[in-house]
């Protein structure tokens, strides 16, 4: 009789270490989903300055926001702002931004000719990367 509820008691003890371990894999299973499927979302970058902010001399401010899915990314690999102005990309200066946390990437700049500048936000980020242009 004592052989028989010691084999019970095994039995049951193993029943319930299987199912405690199946219940650990499920939530390390859901928790693996959800970080391939944020990854899955892509790099999005947008400018936070208005095309017509600057003023020919005048000192301004290039803002970009860096977010993948709901979150800022505030710690990019990368961020240049490559400009230029008219046509010929091959004039091109590019620029690092200070990192201003929560996602904000900043430059200071002047834009000395009149004329329309475009600037590219290489930013790569997080096994992604973006590069929106806006013209000012």
């Amino acid at each position: 009789m004592k052989r028989l509820l010691v084999l019970i008691t095994a039995c049951s003890l193993m029943f319930l270490a299987a199912c405690s371990s199946t219940n650990d894999d499920n939530a390390n299973n859901s928790k693996n989903d959800e970080e391939a499927e944020e990854s899955l979302k892509p790099l999005e970058v947008e400018f936070l300055t208005k095309a017509d902010a600057f003023h020919t001399g005048k000192e301004g401010t290039i803002k970009t926001k860096v977010t993948k899915g709901d979150e800022n990314v505030a710690d990019a690999d990368e961020v240049q702002f490559e400009i230029w102005k008219g046509e010929n990309q091959d004039t091109s200066e590019k620029f690092e931004p200070e990192n201003k946390g929560k996602g904000i990437y900043a430059l200071k700049h002047t834009f000395n000719d009149k004329g329309t500048y475009k600037v590219i936000a290489h930013t790569t980020a997080r096994d992604s990367h973006a590069m929106p242009k806006q013209e000012f």
